[in-house]
């Protein structure tokens, strides 16, 4: 992070088109380690000046949907994904347009837009059939996995995580929070004691890979299923220390 920083700092002042593929780059793992808030108006900024004419165009307007979730904006979350979308149809590689569809269906899924998040899905799928990269492929498939966990689709939920967690090489996003998902499946089913031990693991894993965003969600998570099974005064604690994560991230939980 201090590195990110640092190459910010300079390309700022230096060399501005290097800094805006960087700001482009470095708007997801910023993100989701907490970092974003400090850059988050020279994205919007940058955003709203860029000339939609290459590939990092599409990867601005993703870091700029990482700032609109921060900000629990989700209209316009998906208003820039879809940008992202339009502008990789027009400039860029099938892997860079499939990506950003993935990113645009998973944001689609939070939105409570299923059937349009499906039909983005749908159209990827088959937009993937001739790459040979199988992390394509892994990051779509962990979208119809969340999908179906939103959708409050157990079974087909949980039948997608096994096989995610069937490959323990992978590493997409998906792949990380395959516990997570799991754990919404237990919450779903009224099951308070296994989705407490899942989402304390996923906690655990998201602080060893420093995800301070993902380590508040599985917080509320936890309070939840404490909430479920009584315990309201240790979910009250949780929840409070969820809030109080947030607000040091920039972002409300």
């Amino acid at each position: 992070l201090d590195e990110i920083e640092l190459a910010l700092t300079w390309t700022r002042a230096n060399d501005r088109a290097l800094h805006r593929r960087l700001l482009a780059a470095a708007g997801r793992p910023l993100y989701f380690t907490g970092h974003l808030a400090p850059v988050a108006h020279e994205i919007t900024a940058m955003a709203a000046a860029d000339p939609r004419e290459d590939e990092i165009s599409g990867r601005l307007f993703i870091a700029r949907a990482m700032v609109d979730v921060l900000a629990g904006d989700i209209g316009g979350v998906t208003e820039a994904t879809q940008t992202a979308v339009d502008i990789h149809r027009r400039t860029g590689s099938k892997r860079a347009l499939v990506s950003s569809m993935t990113t645009h269906a998973h944001m689609l899924t939070l939105a409570i837009r299923g059937p349009d998040a499906r039909a983005v899905i749908a159209e990827a799928l088959e937009l993937a059939s001739d790459i040979t990269d199988q992390r394509v492929r892994d990051q779509l498939e962990g979208t119809i996995a969340f999908a179906a966990v939103v959708e409050e689709n157990w079974d087909e939920a949980e039948e997608r995580l096994q096989a995610i967690l069937a490959r323990p090489e992978r590493t997409d996003f998906a792949a990380n929070a395959a516990v997570s998902y799991f754990a919404d499946c237990a919450l779903g089913r009224g099951q308070g004691e296994q989705a407490l031990e899942r989402y304390g693991a996923s906690l655990q894993n998201e602080l060893r890979n420093t995800d301070l965003i993902n380590a508040g969600v599985q917080m509320v998570g936890i309070a939840a299923s404490l909430a479920l099974l009584g315990r309201d005064e240790e979910a009250a604690r949780i929840f409070g220390a969820a809030q109080r994560l947030g607000s040091e991230v920039g972002m409300g939980l």
